[in-house]
């Protein structure tokens, strides 16, 4: 599988839409495990959800809030802990 596969999948799995804010709009597959820290899981759907941009980009400058939204997540509930203007 390619990245381009995998973030189809990943998208089509969590119905277009970001799984923090709900927008189907600038959406990106974002890895769970970053592909640096464990490249064999680079291509595993599980270690992926989609998020837009701006969600994206939030938990890359606060990955404490990220482990929180990925637990949750990968439990099956829904959750907003991402705060945006």
């Amino acid at each position: 599988m390619n990245d381009q596969k995998w973030a189809r999948a990943i998208m089509e799995r969590d119905n277009w839409a970001c799984q923090n804010c709900g927008t189907t709009k600038h959406l990106d597959a974002a890895h769970i495990i970053g592909k640096s820290i464990n490249p064999a899981r680079r291509h595993d759907i599980s270690n992926g959800v989609t998020l837009c941009r701006n969600c994206h980009q939030f938990y890359h400058n606060f990955p404490a809030q990220f482990r929180c939204f990925t637990a949750a997540f990968q439990q099956g509930h829904t959750i907003e802990i991402a705060q945006r203007d």
